[in-house]
């Protein structure tokens, strides 16, 4: 082998051992950049199931305040109710007492007599009195 030859095959495997370092280190980075994209898309995931997470706690929230608030419009509801009611209480209250004094003086008027002569005996003690005192 010439000098020529020797040189031109030791230049050949410098080249070889400098691809095959140049490969291990790019493969070493290719590993690398591997890792870090998966760790990468990893924290994305995470940061979505987070989000997903805050997501369905305010859903789970607003499904308790839309129950809440049927609550209290339900509650509203009852209330009015038993004001109502009580306003027809009172209203029958009202009526009986209306149909009470309309008896008391439909009966007063039935006994026209009986009641001019209680009149008249108030009347005259009355007049007794009054003539008494003076």
């Amino acid at each position: 082998m010439t000098s020529q030859a020797f040189d031109t095959s030791l230049r050949k495997r410098k080249e070889q051992k400098l691809a095959f370092g140049c490969n291990v280190i790019s493969e070493r980075e290719s590993v690398r950049d591997r890792e870090s994209e998966r760790e990468t898309e990893s924290q994305r995931e995470r940061q979505r199931v987070r989000e997903r997470d805050r997501e369905s706690e305010r859903e789970t929230e607003s499904q308790r305040e839309r129950v809440r608030e049927r609550e209290r419009d339900r509650e509203s509801e009852r209330e009015t109710e038993r004001d109502r009611e009580s306003e027809r209480e009172t209203e029958r209250e009202r009526k009986r007492t209306n149909i009470s004094v309309y008896d008391f003086y439909t009966d007063c008027l039935r006994d026209l007599p009986t009641l001019q002569f209680f009149c008249s005996v108030v009347c005259s003690m009355r007049n007794d009195n009054f003539k008494t005192t003076e």
